[in-house]
């Protein structure tokens, strides 16, 4: 999770030291970024990724953003690992932590192979994303609030929580 429960409380300006509702805040701080994730289509926390297979291009957007370690393989024959070529960062590729573009082994049927870690490390989440995460648990919680008779709810995420994380999304070539 990677707004604190903390932060929420704060946003909230409710008593810190009270502990009845952290469930609730922990639930809604979990559900939103779930629902931000889905939005902007990769997991934001660090995870390790091995074997992730694409056809060649000359532009690879990989699963999980930003790129932080990275091994690229060109695979000669696929599904024999005897056959994998390991690539040289700078020379066939070039990783801009959100895509790859090659500079060779594009032509043909032939596929590529990543091995890398991606997303971000704790310590390093962007703050516009922890703070839309905040927003929207906070947002979500005031979807609980009693309505009047009548009254309709929109559940669609809020066009200001979007703002923030559209810079954010997966690109996705023509």
């Amino acid at each position: 999770m990677i707004a604190t429960l903390t932060q929420f409380k704060q946003y909230l300006q409710v008593d810190m030291t009270g502990t009845d509702n952290d469930i609730l805040y922990a639930n809604l701080l979990i559900h939103a970024q779930a629902e931000i994730e889905r939005y902007i289509d990769y997991p934001i926390e660090e995870e390790t990724i091995t074997g992730e297979i694409h056809d060649c291009s000359k532009v690879i957007i990989p699963n999980q953003i930003p790129i932080n370690t990275l091994v690229v393989k060109y695979i000669a024959e696929y599904g024999v690992d005897l056959s994998d070529i390991t690539l040289t960062e700078n020379v066939d590729y070039f990783n801009y932590e959100t895509y790859i573009v090659f500079e060779s082994y594009t032509e043909g049927r032939r596929r590529i192979k990543l091995s890398y870690t991606g997303g971000y490390d704790i310590s390093s989440v962007p703050e516009s994303l922890i703070d839309a995460v905040i927003k929207l648990a906070a947002y979500s919680l005031n979807l609980n609030r009693p309505l009047e008779p009548n009254a309709e709810v929109d559940t669609r995420m809020p066009k200001e929580i979007k703002d923030i994380i559209d810079p954010f999304r997966q690109l996705i070539l023509p």
